[in-house]
């Protein structure tokens, strides 16, 4: 059964949507990014069957940021780290003192800024095909170009980038995934934010700590390598 899409209001005013799935020790998945929102990310049969194995013997929370997906869309600006925000928003409104996070692609730095400032709550901490810098996990400059001149190809590049031409199918699903989650006004504020770089916080991650990485990602293989170092 599809999961029910619910709320937690943040600070600043923001609706985060948000759902759980299965029961058990806590483990809070982020957003890629600006990717697959919550809802559409369940009703594709991949998607069902990477959330039914996470939230095996867990509960699994999964959560989309304010200006995308089933969030609050009337978003026309962005704090510096809104994603932590946006993330302590959720565990507060569920009221989680102590959590496994397992961040991926452009959440990284955020997931790293909140598990060094937060020891005492993030138990573990999982990092897949990230990097501690916005700018190493950087989109083509070509495909950049594509955001005010064709949104829609825009779209479908992003979708090719992440899934590739060997599966067009799963590509299209992504493509109108993006396509129903966010718009080209939110995607221009937030590229205007400046880019993160927390690798100055590494060291002090306590945090047992799973690093991964898949072949064919657009970033040197050095760059999980580095990651896992300096923790």
């Amino acid at each position: 059964m599809e999961p029910s899409i619910q709320y937690a209001r943040s600070v600043d005013g923001v609706n985060i949507a948000y759902w759980t799935h299965g029961d058990g020790y806590p483990i809070i998945q982020t957003p890629s990014g600006i990717g697959l929102p919550t809802r559409r990310a369940w009703q594709i049969e991949a998607g069902r069957r990477w959330y039914d194995g996470l939230g095996r013997g867990r509960r699994l929370v999964r959560f989309d940021n304010r200006g995308f997906g089933e969030s609050q869309r009337d978003v026309t600006s962005f704090p510096q780290d809104f994603e932590i925000l946006d993330l302590e928003t959720v565990v507060d409104h569920l009221g989680l003192d102590r959590f496994a996070l397992f961040a991926y692609v452009f959440y990284g730095p955020a997931a790293i800024a909140y598990a060094a400032r937060h020891p005492e709550r993030v138990s573990h901490l999982i990092l897949w095909c990230t990097s501690p810098r916005d700018f190493d996990m950087g989109l083509p400059p070509a495909l950049e170009a594509l955001r005010s001149a064709d949104w829609d190809l825009y779209l479908q590049n992003m979708a090719l980038l992440v899934f590739g031409w060997a599966d067009p199918v799963q590509a299209a699903q992504y493509a109108q995934a993006l396509r129903d989650s966010m718009s080209p006004e939110s995607v221009e504020a937030l590229s205007r934010l400046p880019e993160h770089d927390v690798t100055s916080l590494l060291p002090s991650i306590t945090a047992p700590t799973l690093v991964l990485h898949r072949r064919g990602v657009r970033s040197s293989p050095n760059v999980p390598r580095e990651l896992a170092a300096a923790i």
